[in-house]
């Protein structure tokens, strides 16, 4: 085992004409090496912080689309409640028009209601006559062209 010694202090040490210029330049590559290893500290923190702050960025994307995605699904509920109310509706005014027939019947005379349907069905047969006659009638002479 032995002591570990560094370049300066072997230059130091040494009897070298120009180990002033020598340390000077050693200290001058040691300054720019602790630059370099700085710069790529700071290099590799930036990257770290942009990365966290797409991260975060990315993070409230998906909040935000959660969250729209929430609104909807309330959004299709109430639809749905007013769709099923409506309906609700429709069916309530149905068996009244329903009751309101059936009303309307009990309080007609038979004899009137016999009387106003072969009223209809004279009219039927008198539009059904009319068309008839109105119809272009084929004769051979119109069959042969």
């Amino acid at each position: 085992m032995g002591v570990n010694v560094t370049d300066g202090e072997l230059v130091a040490a040494s009897n070298l004409h120009n180990k002033e210029e020598m340390q000077q330049r050693m200290e001058g590559e040691a300054k720019q090496a602790k630059e370099a290893q700085d710069l790529q500290v700071k290099m590799a923190m930036n990257q770290q912080d942009a990365m966290t702050k797409s991260v975060d960025a990315k993070s409230k994307s998906d909040l935000s689309l959660a969250a729209e995605r929430f609104a909807k699904i309330e959004l299709d509920h109430a639809l749905n409640a007013e769709r099923i109310s409506r309906a609700e509706e429709e069916r309530t005014a149905g068996v009244l028009n329903l009751i309101k027939a059936a009303k309307e019947l009990r309080g007609m005379d038979l004899d009137q209601l016999m009387i106003q349907v072969q009223m209809l069905k004279e009219l039927e047969e008198g539009q059904r006559a009319e068309e008839t006659r109105n119809e272009p009638s084929n004769t051979p002479a119109q069959s042969r062209q």
